[in-house]
């Protein structure tokens, strides 16, 4: 199965991306993957108890579903990490519709330094 970073951001305690999958039938289908473990190395032993520091969704059949899901968090205040070419347009769009033009600017910036 070819799987691909699709948006990818971070931030000190860990990331967020949202990857999208080739199934067998030719087919994309796109999940939501949230990475914690970072955090884990700053917190007690009792904190870290319980916590699920690691996640993924079910199998999403669009990137807009995706990113609607992944608006659970302020996904578009995080650092960009990595962009697929494909969906940069649509990626800085989205940010623009949340932040602004100035949330947008940083995010080409920091995409140029990539």
């Amino acid at each position: 199965m070819l799987r691909e970073i699709v948006l990818k951001v971070g931030s000190e305690g860990g990331s967020l991306a949202i990857l999208r999958e080739r199934d067998a039938d030719e087919g994309w289908h796109f999940r939501i993957e949230r990475n914690e473990t970072a955090l884990c190395d700053l917190l007690s032993e009792e904190d870290r108890e319980g916590g699920e520091h690691f996640a993924q969704t079910g199998y999403l059949h669009s990137f807009n579903r995706a990113l609607a899901m992944l608006d659970r968090y302020p996904w578009s205040d995080l650092y960009p990490v990595e962009v697929h070419p494909e969906f940069l347009e649509a990626v800085l769009l989205e940010v623009r519709k949340r932040g602004g033009g100035t949330a947008e600017a940083r995010w080409r910036e920091r995409l140029r330094h990539r």
